[in-house]
C-alpha cells in the first residue's frame, strides 16, 4: 500500500486559503447548471456544437522575438449566452496568449491550450514553465486560457484562488468547455494543428472536460488530475481547506423550507439520485505486471474522530472510579485551592458531563460526514466524465498520475481506464502532487509531445 505523500500534507497546511466561504451559492443558478449538464450531455451531437466555429475572437496584441511571436487575445464567453444574467461582469470576457514559434520547422504546426491549475492566476507560470520549453524541445507552440474567476477576471471581493461559492466551480468548468472549443476552432482557421489539451491539477480536469466537447480527434494530457473532482474536495488534504460548517449550516437551515425548490430539497435529489446509481468504484491497480496499492491521505475519522467505543468508555468510567486529584499546599501558595477527593456525586456528575459531550461530538461527526457525502455526490453530478461523451480517440489521452497523490487520491474513484477504454496512465512512481509539479514539467511536456505525435497519426 503506497502512502500518501507526507509533503502534500505539510505543504497544504501551510496554505491558509479556505474555500466556499459563502456556501453552496445562489440556489436558481445551482439547479440551471446542473439541468444545462443533464440537458446537453445526453445527446453527444448537441453538446458538441454548443460553440459556433465562427465565434469572434479579438486580437489585441502581437509581440514578436527571435525565438517566439506572442499573440494576446480576447473573446465574450459562449457561455454568456446560458448565463449571462447570473454572471459577473468580471468573467464575461475570457482572454487568452498564445505563444507560438518564430519559425515552423515543419508543415504541421502543433498547438497545446493550456488550461489553469488551481492559483495560476495570468499567463506568467505557464508561459516560461510550459510553452516556452516546449517551443525550445519539440517545436510546439501553446495557447493559454484565463481561468473565470482567475487574474483579469477575478472579482474584486474574492480573496486570492479562493472561490466564494460551490457553483462559482461549477460555472468555471462549464466555461472553460465551451471557451476551449472557441480556441480550438481559432487554432483551426489559422491552419493550426494537431490540437491538444493539457493542464495540471485542477487544469487537468478541465481539459479532460473540455476533450468531451470537441466534435473530433484531439490529443488530451491531464496531469495530476482523475475522473471526478470530487474527490479533492471531499477525500483529499484539501478537504480541510473548504468550509463545511457554511455548507451544512445552509444545508440544514433549508431543510425548514417546505418550498420543494429549496437547497434543501435540490440537494436532496441528487444525493439520492447518485446513492442508487453510484459511479464509482476501486481503482484497476495493475500497473503493467505488477501491482500498486494507493490510499487517500483524507481519513474522516482523522479529521472528524469518532468516540463511540464502548470500551474506551468503561475504561474512562473505571479511571474516574479510582482517581483522586489532591494539591498540596507547600506546592500551591493559594487558599482557593485545598486538598479535595471526588466523591461519587461528583464522579458521577463528571461522567455523565462526559458522556454529553461525546453524544453531541457524535452528533457534529454525523452531520458533517454527511454534508461531505452530500457534497461529494453533488461535484461527482457535474464534474465526473463519466457524465460526458467519451472523446473522440481515446488512443491520443495520456494522463499522468503522481502515485503519492494526497491531493487527488485515486481509491473508491472509477478508474480512467475503464472511462477512456485505450487511453494511456503514466504514473510518476515515489511523487505527492506538490513535488511532481516541481520536479517533473519535463514528463508533462514529454507527454504533450508523445500525445500530439499519435493524433497526427490518426488524423493522417
Amino acid at each position: 500500500m503506497a502512502s500518501a505523500s507526507k509533503f502534500d500534507r505539510l505543504y497544504r497546511r501551510i496554505i491558509i486559503a479556505k474555500y466556499f466561504t459563502s456556501g453552496w451559492g445562489d440556489v436558481d443558478l445551482l439547479r440551471r447548471v446542473v439541468s444545462f449538464r443533464n440537458d446537453n450531455t445526453l445527446n453527444t451531437d448537441k453538446w458538441r456544437t454548443l460553440v459556433s466555429p465562427n465565434h469572434p475572437v479579438t486580437i489585441d496584441k502581437r509581440i514578436k522575438n527571435n525565438s517566439y511571436e506572442v499573440i494576446q487575445g480576447h473573446f465574450t464567453s459562449p457561455i454568456v449566452e446560458w448565463f449571462g444574467s447570473s454572471m459577473l461582469e468580471e468573467i464575461k470576457t475570457a482572454r487568452f496568449e498564445a505563444v507560438l514559434p518564430a519559425d515552423w520547422k515543419t508543415e504541421k504546426k502543433p498547438i497545446c491550450l493550456h488550461l489553469a491549475g488551481t492559483g495560476d492566476h495570468f499567463f506568467w507560470r505557464r508561459r516560461h514553465l510550459m510553452a516556452i520549453p516546449l517551443i525550445k524541445e519539440y517545436g510546439i507552440g501553446s495557447i493559454m486560457l484565463e481561468n473565470p474567476y482567475y487574474g483579469t477576471r477575478k472579482p474584486k471581493e474574492q480573496r486570492r484562488s479562493s472561490l466564494k461559492y460551490v457553483v462559482d466551480l461549477f460555472l468555471m468548468g462549464i466555461a472553460l468547455v465551451m471557451e476551449s472549443s472557441v480556441l480550438l476552432h481559432w487554432c483551426q482557421s489559422m491552419g493550426y494543428g494537431p490540437l491538444c489539451l493539457h493542464g495540471i491539477s485542477m487544469g487537468g480536469h478541465m481539459a479532460s472536460l473540455a476533450a468531451t466537447a470537441w466534435p473530433k480527434p484531439v490529443a488530451v494530457v491531464p496531469c495530476l488530475s482523475w475522473s471526478t473532482a470530487s474527490i479533492a474536495f471531499t477525500e483529499g488534504v484539501m478537504t480541510r481547506s473548504c468550509n463545511w460548517s457554511v455548507l451544512e449550516k445552509q444545508y440544514r437551515e433549508s431543510r425548514s423550507v417546505s418550498d420543494q425548490a429549496s437547497l434543501y430539497a435540490d440537494l436532496n435529489k441528487i444525493h439520492e439520485r447518485r446513492a442508487n446509481f453510484p459511479f464509482n468504484f476501486p481503482i484497476n491497480t495493475n500497473i503493467g505486471n505488477s501491482k500498486i496499492q494507493f490510499i487517500s491521505e483524507f481519513d474522516p475519522g482523522e479529521c472528524y474522530p469518532h468516540y463511540d467505543d464502548p470500551a474506551a468508555m468503561e475504561r474512562f468510567d473505571a479511571f474516574l472510579n479510582e482517581v483522586t486529584f489532591r494539591t498540596n499546599n507547600d506546592d500551591f501558595k493559594s487558599s482557593l485551592i485545598g486538598p479535595k477527593e471526588f466523591t461519587a456525586t461528583d464522579k458521577q456528575h463528571w461522567l455523565t458531563k462526559g458522556k454529553n459531550l461525546l453524544k453531541r461530538s457524535q452528533k457534529i461527526d454525523r452531520d458533517r460526514e454527511h454534508i461531505i457525502e452530500i457534497a461529494k455526490y453533488v461535484f461527482d453530478e457535474v464534474t465526473h466524465l463519466q457524465q460526458y461523451p467519451t472523446p473522440t480517440d481515446t488512443s491520443s489521452v495520456i494522463a499522468v498520475v503522481a502515485e503519492k497523490d494526497a491531493y487527488i487520491p485515486r481509491n473508491n474513484v472509477t478508474s480512467l481506464e475503464d472511462i477512456w477504454p485505450g487511453c494511456e496512465i503514466r504514473y510518476l512512481v515515489g511523487c505527492g502532487h506538490v513535488d511532481a509539479f516541481l520536479t517533473k514539467l519535463h514528463v508533462f511536456r514529454k507527454a504533450i509531445s508523445d500525445a500530439l505525435e499519435r493524433v497526427s497519426q490518426v488524423q493522417d
